[in-house]
């Protein structure tokens, strides 16, 4: 499965970030969303604008983890970096409603 797929990439590769953006995307598909969450956890103490950590984290706090504080955190994080223009960002008011 990809999951294993990414693993192998990231045993070779730790730091490669796409490899880990669909490592943890791969694990929301299988229901790991713990694991999807620490992956997101992890590149954003790197880089904390990570767009696409941020609003990842935040639908799997949202709607997997039922986690609505920090999924509420995370989109205006998002909202933040994303800037206006960027069309997952205007859908932020009407998700932390």
């Amino acid at each position: 499965n990809a999951s294993q797929q990414y693993e192998a990439i990231l045993k070779t590769r730790a730091g490669m970030r796409a490899a880990q953006v669909g490592l943890a995307v791969s694990y929301k598909g299988l229901g790991r969303y713990q694991q999807s969450a620490d992956i997101y956890a992890k590149l954003l103490a790197k880089n904390p604008k990570d767009p696409d950590a941020l609003w990842n984290l935040a639908v799997l706090q949202h709607r997997h983890l039922n986690a609505y504080d920090a999924a509420i955190a995370s989109y205006k994080k998002y909202e933040g970096v994303a800037g206006e223009a960027d069309k997952k960002a205007a859908k932020v008011a009407s998700l932390i409603k």
